[in-house]
């Protein structure tokens, strides 16, 4: 079960584009720019994040999307560091996701 204060503390790092740091069940720990919060069909609360690091990154683990359920991260900070915007690719509309708790607006192309 997701802890509703994890789930606001993603949000919160969300709302004001900051970086996240947790360990997930693997025990290793990522570096992300969260960008939405929602729930699965499978009902369990889900991270969407693009990747900048983790203890596992490699030719086979590279950076990108990924998808976390929040009942797996523990530790969870809210770092200092910001990015600027959502990823171009970036769909804040995924169908796998039937509730969105939180979300970056998609970027507007002028």
């Amino acid at each position: 079960m997701t802890s509703i204060v994890d789930r606001k503390k993603v949000c919160d790092a969300i709302s004001g584009r900051r970086l996240l740091r947790f360990r997930y069940a693997d025990d290793k720990v990522r570096i992300v720019e969260p960008h939405l919060v929602g729930e699965n069909v499978a009902k369990h609360d889900t991270l969407l994040a693009w990747v900048l690091r983790s203890e596992n990154i490699d030719a086979f683990h590279p950076a990108g999307w990924r998808n976390y359920l929040l009942n797996e991260m523990h530790s969870i900070e809210i770092l200092a560091d910001t990015f600027d915007a959502p990823r171009l690719d970036y769909n804040p509309n995924d169908k796998r996701l039937v509730k969105v708790y939180c979300s970056l607006p998609r970027l507007s192309r002028i």
